[in-house]
């Protein structure tokens, strides 16, 4: 990717959530490249990603894209776990 005629090799966030027992999801700390976006202008896109998360996990529930329902969403260090219920 380029911006400004700069070669950026990525863009990321961390997903946070809150310690209830919940499937939200939230995004902190947008970066790209290894330069973290200021939080006045990361703002907008981290609302709109968490948005987009909230939506994808709605999108999946209602269509019946699984045969559960979400009841939780762990975030490990290094994997999410996905909890739910039979419908």
């Amino acid at each position: 990717m380029e911006i400004a005629d700069v070669n950026i090799p990525w863009a990321s966030f961390y997903l946070i959530k809150d310690n209830m027992q919940t499937a939200q999801l939230y995004p902190l700390n947008i970066y790209i490249g290894n330069m973290q976006l200021p939080d006045s202008i990361a703002k907008t896109y981290t609302d709109q990603i968490a948005r987009g998360i909230n939506d994808a996990l709605v999108t999946v529930l209602e269509n019946d894209f699984t045969s559960r329902t979400i009841d939780n969403i762990e975030l490990k260090e290094t994997e999410v776990i996905i909890k739910g219920t039979k419908k």
